[in-house]
């Protein structure tokens, strides 16, 4: 297993492990994972002035399509960790993209690593779409991953 040590280059958010993220094998659960990234996308999002409610009203949000997790290290309740998000690939038009997440343990080791592709869908037509300005103008100047790809 690689040896890598905390160099967070992306947007990042303390998490701290609650007694209902872990599972009887006393570390944390693995769809605490996905509940964590998620909501660390949520905040990106929100502190660039797209609200769930805007997006409502500009009546397009995203889906995700796949979603892969790699588990590097264990992490145990009341831990706290650091999770950065970082944009990994979006297609040309920015219809379709690919975050990358690492979640870090406070002593710098990666404890996982996440990637979801996804894509923005209209809500009244429930079909892919190109997002609309605003979004594309917060993924023109999100964080890039050093491996980013159009």
């Amino acid at each position: 297993m690689r040896d890598i040590k905390m160099n967070p280059t992306g947007f990042t958010k303390e998490y701290e492990i609650r007694w209902c993220d872990v599972d009887p094998n006393m570390h944390m659960r693995h769809t605490v994972i996905g509940d964590i990234t998620d909501h660390i996308r949520g905040v990106y999002f929100e502190q660039h002035d797209i609200s769930f409610q805007k997006l409502r009203e500009m009546m397009v949000g995203p889906v995700l399509l796949q979603y892969s997790v790699r588990f590097l290290r264990e992490v145990m309740m009341y831990e706290k960790v650091l999770v950065e998000f970082q944009i990994k690939s979006l297609s040309r038009d920015l219809r379709k993209f690919r975050f990358y997440h690492r979640i870090y343990k406070m002593d710098g080791q990666i404890a996982a690593e996440v990637e979801v592709f996804g894509a923005w869908m209209d809500l009244v037509k429930r079909k892919i779409t190109v997002p609309p300005d605003l979004v594309r103008g917060v993924l023109d100047h999100a964080p890039m991953a050093d491996n980013f790809e159009w």
